[in-house]
């Protein structure tokens, strides 16, 4: 089961990127092919589901954050470039 997700993963990356998938997989692919492997050999479906929920909560909130301190750094900058 997981070979033909890795199979059907290396077919998406060369129709994506017109190419063959590197031999040597990229650190993030690696460290989320850890995690697929132990989420999906150690827990049932609704755990899956829900562990996955938590991981997609957790970006979305450090990308929020990001997003509204950047916002912040950027109307300090307007204020700022309106005074000269």
């Amino acid at each position: 089961m997981l070979w033909a997700g890795v199979l059907k993963f290396n077919i998406m990356y060369e129709k994506n990127n017109e190419g063959p998938m590197p031999t040597k997989q990229a650190e993030h692919l690696s460290i989320a092919t850890e995690m697929g492997n132990a989420i999906t050999g150690k827990f049932n479906p609704d755990q899956q589901n829900e562990m996955v929920k938590h991981i997609r909560l957790m970006v979305t909130e450090d990308r929020q954050l990001t997003i509204e301190e950047t916002e912040k750094k950027l109307a300090y900058l307007k204020e700022t470039f309106q005074q000269l």
